[in-house]
């Protein structure tokens, strides 16, 4: 390390104490009733969040009954396709007190105008004002299209219009659910599709930047909101087996996000990174979560299992966030080194 590269860690702000992250599994499956009798049997062992896991299907677009929904339908998660779906998916569980990330893309915006619509509906039923609820609402749509064409292959529509479906939903949730993050840099998938981790990092930010420009460009948003739009952005990073070196990747990613969209819009202040990163086997869990909590990113998820396994995957949440207080660091690695044994 040089004097100047010590002197720059030691000048640098440091971070401000997180708050306990939202503890939610990533959930869906067979039906609409059968997933919100998970949903609450997970809320009730103390999860604080919801995570949609939703069919191919519903992914894609099709309903359950088309023949290239044969097979697949309730498989990777739940099917809804009408607002009786949603509407059962969250019976009993009140959305205007709750935090909900839904994993969807090329029909995000459907689905989120019936996560909506399912409020309203609550809040009539319990004579409130529906467009209060709808004010409180937070979560999470994914709405990242673009990784669609680079990974997982599930859209539906061809890039110029997946991006205006895109920057078209980020502006209504500004102006309309200003609480909710409109849309989920996902770069998972593509290390799971053959990606370094440098390049994970670049594409993800590339399309943080052409979302942002878009957006910028369309003039839905006001100047005075798009700084609040910026901080809502949210990152999905793939986290594996290699604890040091996405540690390492995730610390240059919480600071490298905001440099390269400061040179296209320098008005903007910085902002912290909002992190989603998947975790599964109770084995890892603690220290994945160790990993991402050094690695400066919050918050993290865990996958569950259909069959009552939520036990697992929340109690290791548990162990690192009431248990070890690892939310209470600020900066564990913050002036950690790592060396060769030989």
């Amino acid at each position: 390390m040089t004097d100047a590269t010590a002197s720059a860690r030691s000048d640098a702000p440091r971070p401000t104490r997180d708050r306990p992250w939202v503890m939610r599994t990533y959930a869906g499956h067979s039906s609409a009733a059968a997933s919100n009798a998970l949903y609450r049997r997970n809320l009730a062992k103390g999860q604080t969040g919801l995570s949609v896991a939703f069919d191919l299907p519903t992914q894609t677009g099709y309903d359950p009954d088309h023949v290239l929904s044969r097979g697949e339908v309730g498989k990777v998660g739940v099917p809804i396709s009408h607002i009786g779906d949603m509407a059962a998916l969250f019976d009993g569980i009140p959305l205007s007190d709750m935090n909900t990330s839904m994993t969807i893309n090329a029909t995000a915006m459907w689905l989120l105008a019936m996560y909506q619509v399912t409020a309203e509906e609550q809040a009539a039923a319990a004579g409130e004002d529906p467009a209060e609820w709808v004010h409180r609402l937070a979560g999470t749509t994914q709405n990242d299209i673009i990784k669609e064409y680079l990974s997982r292959g599930t859209y539906a529509f061809p890039p110029g219009p997946s991006l205006r479906l895109i920057t078209d939903m980020i502006s209504y949730t500004v102006n309309e659910i200003p609480k909710w993050n409109p849309t989920n840099i996902c770069s998972y998938h593509l290390q799971e599709a053959g990606a370094t981790p440098v390049q994970e990092i670049a594409y993800a930010m590339c399309t943080a930047i052409a979302v942002l420009d878009a957006v910028k460009q369309a003039g839905a948003v006001g100047e005075a909101d798009f700084p609040e739009l910026f901080g809502r952005l949210s990152f999905f990073v793939n986290a594996g087996i290699r604890f040091i070196t996405e540690m390492c990747e995730m610390r240059a990613f919480v600071e490298a996000r905001v440099k390269p969209y400061y040179l296209h819009h320098p008005d903007l202040a910085p902002g912290t990174g909002h992190f989603r990163l998947p975790i599964a086997e109770g084995r890892r869990i603690v220290v994945d979560m160790m990993r991402q909590v050094s690695g400066l990113a919050r918050p993290a998820y865990v996958l569950d299992i259909p069959g009552g396994y939520g036990k697992i995957p929340l109690g290791a949440e548990a162990a690192s966030n009431d248990g070890a207080g690892a939310w209470r660091l600020t900066d564990p690695a913050g002036r950690a080194h790592s060396y060769r044994d030989d």
